[in-house]
């Protein structure tokens, strides 16, 4: 969340936002969109972790991006990595997805590192304009499905 504002620390600032969320899930069948991540034990909102197509092309759901958002008391706890694995599991097992991707900007550090240990690895880097008009650097890493006859064309 450092790199990515503003923070939503509970449901009712969700409530904003709720409603265009709940209408992206449900145009995927509740299987891909955004997802609250729920910590157990105590049933504490922790964040959100998102599987979603690409913003330039939504109904290509072989072309998948992941990612999270986490509440700053939860991160260095592993949850990032244990979110994202899942996420590519799916993206591969129910989706056969023939690349997944992610994006953070070259600051984000643990991003970058989490990154790695779920199998992207380094695409590009570049510039592009956020939602607030500002334009940011970022840097991209994916996996191509080697096993998708589609990636090696």
């Amino acid at each position: 969340m450092q790199f990515l504002l503003p923070e939503y620390d509970s449901l009712a600032e969700w409530e904003t936002i709720l409603p265009k969320v709940v209408a992206h899930n449900a145009q995927y069948g509740k299987q891909l969109g955004l997802f609250a991540a729920i910590e157990k034990r105590c049933e504490e909102f922790i964040g959100t972790f998102i599987l979603r197509p690409d913003r330039r092309a939504l109904d290509d759901t072989k072309n998948l991006e992941i990612g999270y958002r986490l509440k700053q008391h939860w991160w260095g706890k592993g949850l990032g990595t244990e979110g994202s694995l899942a996420l590519v599991g799916r993206a591969l097992a129910q989706f056969g997805a023939r690349r997944i991707y992610a994006t953070a900007m070259p600051g984000n550090r643990a991003s970058i590192r989490i990154m790695g240990k779920v199998g992207l690895g380094f695409e590009k880097a570049y510039t592009e304009t956020d939602h607030c008009g500002r334009v940011i650097e970022v840097v991209m890493y994916s996996q191509e499905n080697l096993s998708d006859p589609q990636a090696r064309t």
